[in-house]
């Protein structure tokens, strides 16, 4: 990889693309001091082409990128900050639509840019990457390759249908630019009580300025999956190279949207997708390495500019130095501390190996009679108890940046169940996507059950490693509402997302059940209400099972050793 580390950046600040509509987008043009002609990176994004929303540097990323031989534009979209027209808010009609037609549009402008080849690949995280795949799912004739990071296929990889909280602190972001526009005050700093406001209903007036309204409406659909990217997967004609991070929120969606495409995507380029999966949060590269309570090693720490120009070079250039040749998934192995390269996502070697939870009846804490064994239970064992209560929810460890958790805080909690191995004798390693089957039983009408897999490594620090968790009233699909007859066992199924990470000898493989991770997730309300009209909370008495008739256990992918 050449050193443009010296090479000197022009940037053109606001040029203008006009859509077929007649709206104005404005953009920042970033454009090496190279010999031309050169291929064209863009990013569409809501949060403020110059950071202006919860302080993203795009800045910093574009001249990254164009000192790798790239021109790169970053546009405000429609309706946000220098762009002229109407914004639609993302989980509400119309704006899949807005996206896609302007993201064909900028993009068949880009490739007219003054030094460019044609050649125009799209990049962004989060949001960023959704108006990247959105653009890419129409198809415009000048878009060579895609690459997004930090973006579910769809809502419900990420929800599992319920409102997160922290999107009220998302809104009140978004809300600012709204104001400005309109010429009304600035709103206070964010809250942080408005997340235990009861009913979210009550959230109303100017709270989000123009998003109030759409807000409202969306809690009343959370059902809905209005993100929607699956829709994409058979109209996109080029590669698409995806990054994502273990501790990302989304990590699961965005693996999704990777193998959507390879079995609904064009069948000619089903080998030509790549996956990278990174030691990061819902941040990237070297923003997010080192955080947490455990350090992986310098391999970890990569820059997000040369994430993306890497994957350009390969896609554009038939150049490789993020050796994408050697595999089509890319993993960061955790305790390995070091890549790896797989010829599929799961890997084809990885064997379902189920770890049943067995107790006496107390597994409650870690120092309760919880464990994890691939023994199978007895008829003998009794299930475990704990009491839900939604005014006192199991607060959450982590958040969108946030890798790497120390669990200790939570240890003295009675609402969690916590099953653990007998110490390893040998290392482990699994990758792939683990899952907690349940057998569980509640005296609410509706409730929620959590499960996170934990490793507790041989000094005895407790590390979060993957989480998942169900709502009741969705056994039977987003389309209808199942209510629970009191003390009937019922069977759950939560889905973990992926992992990758080698168990040491020594290490303790670690489950927690419990039925609140606040403020990731709302607290149900036991009532069997809607949560965003009931301002009742009420506790529930939750039983697992973990008995001959009914074996609750985990399941890991394991893969042999090399």
């Amino acid at each position: 990889m050449q050193n443009n580390a010296v090479v000197e950046v022009d940037v053109t600040e606001n040029a203008i693309a006009p859509m077929r509509d007649g709206t104005v987008l404005r953009s920042d043009v970033y454009t090496p001091r190279l010999a031309g002609p050169l291929p064209v990176l863009l990013c569409r994004t809501p949060y403020g082409k110059q950071g202006e929303a919860f302080g993203a540097d795009y800045a910093a990323t574009a001249v990254g990128l164009a000192r790798r031989g790239y021109i790169v534009v970053v546009q405000d979209v429609r309706g946000r900050y220098a762009s002229d027209g109407v914004y639609r808010w993302l989980y509400g009609p119309g704006a899949a639509q807005d996206h896609a037609d302007d993201g064909y549009d900028t993009i068949e402008w880009a490739a007219t840019l003054p030094g460019s080849t044609g050649q125009v690949g799209t990049w962004g995280n989060s949001y960023d990457g959704y108006t990247s795949l959105r653009a890419a799912g129409a198809a415009p004739p000048s878009l060579a390759a895609a690459f997004a990071s930090g973006v579910a296929e769809r809502l419900h990889d990420e929800t599992f249908g319920i409102f997160k909280p922290i999107y009220l602190e998302w809104n009140h972001g978004m809300a600012a630019d709204l104001r400005a526009r309109a010429g009304r005050p600035a709103a206070a700093a964010f809250a942080e009580e408005m997340v235990w406001t009861l009913p979210y209903s009550a959230i109303g007036g100017d709270s989000f300025a123009d998003l109030t309204v759409p807000f409202q409406q969306f809690l009343r659909e959370q059902e809905i999956d209005y993100w929607a990217l699956h829709e994409t997967e058979p109209n996109i004609s080029v590669p698409v190279c995806h990054l994502t991070g273990w501790w990302d929120y989304v990590c699961r969606g965005t693996v999704a949207h990777y193998t959507g495409l390879r079995e609904r995507g064009a069948a000619a380029l089903r080998d030509q997708h790549r996956l990278t999966i990174g030691p990061w949060s819902h941040r990237t590269g070297r923003s997010a390495a080192g955080g947490g309570a455990v350090d992986y090693g310098p391999a970890e720490y990569v820059h997000y500019h040369d994430e993306i120009a890497d994957w350009y070079d390969y896609a554009l250039k038939d150049e490789d130095p993020g050796l994408y040749r050697r595999g089509v998934v890319k993993i960061f192995v955790l305790n390995e501390n070091r890549w790896r390269w797989l010829d599929s996502w799961p890997a084809d070697q990885a064997q379902d190996t189920q770890f049943f939870l067995h107790s006496r009846g107390s597994a409650n804490t870690p120092r309760g009679d919880g464990r994890l064994s691939m023994d199978e239970p007895s008829s003998a064992a009794k299930p475990s108890l704990y009491i839900y209560n939604p005014s006192d929810p199991v607060i959450s460890l982590s958040d969108w940046s946030s890798r790497a958790i120390d669990q200790s805080v939570h240890d003295r909690r009675q609402d969690i169940l916590v099953y653990v191995s007998e110490p390893l004798e040998r290392s482990l390693l699994v990758i792939g996507n683990p899952s907690c089957t349940l057998w569980v039983s509640s005296d609410a009408p509706e409730t929620d059950f959590t499960a996170k897999l934990v490793e507790v490594r041989p000094d005895g620090l407790s590390v979060e490693l993957a989480t998942g968790i169900s709502r009741t009233r969705f056994m039977d699909g987003y389309g209808s509402v199942v209510r629970l007859e009191p003390g009937t066992p019922y069977q759950l199924t939560l889905d973990l997302g992926p992992v990758g990470v080698r168990f040491e000898p020594g290490s303790r493989i670690r489950l927690d059940i419990s039925s609140s991770d606040f403020p990731n997730f709302d607290r149900n309300h036991n009532t069997g209400a809607d949560f965003w009209s009931d301002p009742e909370l009420r506790p529930a008495r939750q039983t697992v099972y973990s008995d001959a008739r009914l074996p609750s256990h985990l399941t890991l992918p394991v893969c042999p050793d090399d």
